[in-house]
């Protein structure tokens, strides 16, 4: 290993940012300093018309965007190695860097274009029904320094077409919208609400555009090369084919949400209300990474796909081609309950209980959102050729979700004078919070599969998953040991979450058998409060006061904590018959979602 001086991977720059599985990334931030700026310049306007029963409202909101990007991805190098020991060899799995030269600002200007029209129809006393409609368009991106280009059709195109950065898509955007709300027995203390609606978004695409910018030719570029020796400063040697290049979808479509609900609500006693409400949406056409540049696969007799060593892209111009396709999509089902209680006697409090599932496939606009457990690549299809194999839970699926927050102001004394000022005004507030834990994937450190998505980089492959392993006996029991790994050692804890020999690495060439996101993280469990003290300074005015707060945060100081270390196997055995002990981090936890408990004092004087 030949480090050089300075440890500069490029000459006369800092060190670059190292990746190694299992541990923290070190070195500057890979995408630093950055600039995403937007000025928006608005103009609107709404009428209201009444008529007899109808309510009608119409109205217009123009936006003009300015949007300037700059998106100086890896200016000092990035080096990725499989694990610890191989980074101790001094065996990488490639190294990158921007190229020299590149230009990586982008500013873009358009418009938005919103029109509706609603009527609040009053049907009959006890029922109201809303109608309406929404038009918003966007004009088309133009990229105003004239360095706007695109790589039309990835699979067939040799070279990129200066000019638009993507088609617009929005022309289409006609969003219908219904709503109800019915007084079931005329009395105001039964109502049922319901609504549905398409929402699109218009404005939606400087992330991409900002990921796109650092790889976009012919305008920049990066370089990479694979499996080298780890010497410094980094040499990539001469190619026709461009390393690494970032596109949007040029003919993308327009993402678009529909979203529906409906709520049953009652009044109860002592000033109290409960509703209970079924949510639900479904989304298509997210921005979703994937490779627009695949590696020729071969499908075997027995269905499964294979990527031969050494196997070609489809298109030899060029090389792994970052591609946001808007292929996404996801849908959300909710059943929610809630009870509410309005001040009375100094008390008031709500409480709430969501039940839900999130599914969809893997969604992602920028480098930041790394994928299950913070896995870079984790946020790309691991299969270019199909959707279905990265369909599961969502990023921040929460199967169940509790809240409940109250208030409480003491009774005042009759006693007047200094005893008073003492005794009066103290009041009490608390917010607890219970949730499920968010879920995740082991991960391969390496393209096990040979698909060459994200330019062969790790975190994308999962491997297969041994006959009779779920979430239930992954992580809570016992592990049965494998090569590395002790049996006996208990699951669930911060040292081993999860049971790594559940898993086995597949051979070279094929996808592993674990479902994407299969795995549930640990739970949370949070309790907020405060005690309150309201003194009265009547030279403040009417509503002068000073107010004491003390308040503690995560009061009974629980540990919640993050996802464990995903990567599972760095895989860079042989190519068949493969055992190789886990990646001593894998299941690890480092880190907790909440802080320790925290006090606060203050003083506030309100006037």
């Amino acid at each position: 290993m030949d480090i050089g001086p300075n440890f500069s991977f490029l000459p006369g720059d800092p060190i670059g940012f190292i990746v190694i599985p299992g541990l923290t990334a070190f070195g500057p931030p890979p995408n630093a300093p950055s600039d995403t700026r937007q000025d928006v310049y608005t103009i609107s306007d709404d009428v209201i018309y009444t008529h007899g029963r109808h309510d009608v409202k119409f109205g217009t909101l123009l936006n003009r965007f300015f949007q300037h990007l700059s998106s100086p991805s890896l200016p000092f190098g990035e080096v990725e190695f499989p694990n610890l020991q191989q980074f101790l060899q001094a065996n990488t799995i490639l190294e990158l860097a921007g190229s020299p030269g590149s230009i990586i600002d982008r500013s873009y200007a358009f418009y938005t274009l919103g029109f509706y029209v609603q009527d609040s129809f009053r049907a009959t006393p006890r029922l109201t029904v809303n109608l309406g409609v929404r038009y918003e368009p966007s004009t088309q991106y133009h990229e105003t320094n004239g360095h706007g280009a695109n790589i039309i059709n990835p699979l067939v195109n040799t070279a990129p077409t200066v000019g638009l950065p993507f088609k617009n898509p929005s022309w289409g955007n006609l969003a219908p919208r219904l709503g109800f709300a019915w007084d079931v027995f005329g009395d105001s203390k039964t109502v049922v609400r319901g609504g549905a609606g398409l929402f699109y978004d218009v404005a939606g695409w400087a992330d991409p555009l900002y990921v796109s910018a650092a790889a976009q030719p012919p305008f920049s570029s990066q370089s990479e090369v694979n499996g080298v020796p780890f010497t410094v400063p980094f040499v990539f040697p001469p190619s026709t084919v461009p390393g690494i290049v970032r596109e949007v979808k040029y003919k993308m479509q327009q993402p678009f949400m529909a979203q529906y609900n409906l709520t049953v609500s009652h009044q109860l006693p002592f000033s109290m209300a409960a509703s209970v409400s079924y949510v639900g949406s479904k989304a298509w056409n997210l921005s979703q990474f994937t490779e627009g540049n695949p590696v020729v696969s071969t499908v075997l007799p027995d269905g499964q796909q294979f990527w031969p060593a050494n196997a070609p892209r489809t298109n030899p111009a060029w090389g792994s081609i970052v591609l946001d396709s808007f292929t996404g999509y996801s849908n959300y089902n909710a059943l929610e309950a809630v009870l509410q209680k309005n001040t009375t006697k100094g008390l008031q409090f709500q409480a709430s209980y969501t039940w839900s599932k999130a599914l969809g496939v893997p969604i992602a606009e920028t480098g930041a959102e790394d994928g299950p457990g913070g896995v870079p690549g984790a946020s790309f299809r691991s299969d270019p050729n199909s959707l279905s194999v990265d369909y599961g839970p969502m990023e921040y699926n929460i199967p169940q979700n509790f809240r409940f927050n109250t208030i409480y102001h003491f009774p005042k004394t009759s006693s007047s004078g200094a005893v008073a000022q003492i005794l009066n005004g103290w009041w009490v507030a608390g917010i607890l919070s219970a949730q499920s834990g968010l879920p995740f994937n082991p991960a391969l450190a390496t393209n096990r599969s040979r698909s060459g998505i994200n330019h062969g980089s790790g975190g994308t492959d999962r491997p297969n998953v041994l006959p009779g392993r779920d979430n239930s006996n992954i992580t809570r029991g016992q592990t049965a040991g494998c090569l590395g790994v002790p049996a006996g050692e208990q699951l669930g804890t911060t040292a081993l979450y999860f049971d790594p020999c559940a898993y086995a690495i597949q051979d070279s060439g094929f996808l592993g058998t674990t479902r994407y996101d299969s795995l549930t993280g640990p739970n949370l469990f949070d309790l907020d409060f405060s005690i309150v003290k309201d003194t009265r300074l009547a030279f403040l005015g009417e509503s002068g006061q000073l107010q004491f707060r003390a308040e503690f945060f995560n009061i009974l100081n629980r540990a919640n904590f993050a996802l464990p270390s995903p990567y599972t196997f760095a895989a860079v055995g042989p190519a068949t018959g493969d055992v190789e002990s886990p990646i001593p981090t894998a299941g690890l936890i480092t880190s907790t979602t909440t802080t320790s408990r925290q006090v606060q004092f203050a003083l506030k004087v309100i006037f």
